[in-house]
């Protein structure tokens, strides 16, 4: 997957951030078991503050998730826009695998594009401008595009799909950095 530094900068922030709390708790269950097994009080102190800072971080992850939920939107929407565009493109076989959740989106949820079936025209990976894929069909044919009449194809766009679904995924984030939190507290 090819996106730029800027587009995947707030991605790995919070890839460094996930990872860096997961080794700082198995760093601290470690130091809390060892000092509450050998008794030492320094051990359980610093047990005590590796809590608070992992306890602080997890507020910073549900601060920056509120706080840049639209920019996420914004990027993802971008992101499939160009998926649409590069779709079928022999040339980037290693894209297969999103064109093949798109397809699935497509088909399962009986939608055509982000808007709509017209969207498909910005695509120039197709033999004539008539083509759509087939998963924007109720074909079963295993290609990438299908010439079939405008009326054939789903006219509504999957915007409302994804949005659907970035909305419950953004709020089950949400939900278990809080459960953490309460759990900690």
């Amino acid at each position: 997957v090819t996106v730029s530094s800027g587009e995947n900068q707030l991605v790995t922030y919070i890839s460094y951030i996930l990872l860096g709390i997961g080794s700082i708790i198995t760093f601290a269950s470690a130091i809390g078991f060892l000092g509450s097994v050998v008794e030492i009080k320094c051990l359980l102190v610093t047990y005590m503050c590796l809590q608070i800072l992992v306890f602080v971080t997890h507020m910073a992850i549900l601060v920056l998730i509120i706080m840049k939920k639209k920019e996420v939107y914004n990027q993802w929407n971008n992101r499939i826009d160009e998926v649409i565009s590069e779709y079928g493109n022999e040339s980037l076989a290693e894209q297969e695998p999103l064109w093949n959740i798109l397809n699935a989106m497509q088909s399962k949820n009986e939608c055509c594009g982000r808007y709509n079936a017209s969207q498909w025209k910005r695509n120039k990976n197709k033999k004539n401008s008539t083509q759509i894929p087939c998963s924007c069909t109720k074909s079963n044919l295993m290609k990438w595009f299908c010439d079939v009449p405008r009326y054939s194809t789903y006219s509504t766009g999957c915007e409302e799909y994804l949005n659907t679904w970035f909305e419950n995924n953004v709020l089950i984030l949400i939900a278990i950095t809080t459960s953490l939190l309460i759990t900690k507290v």
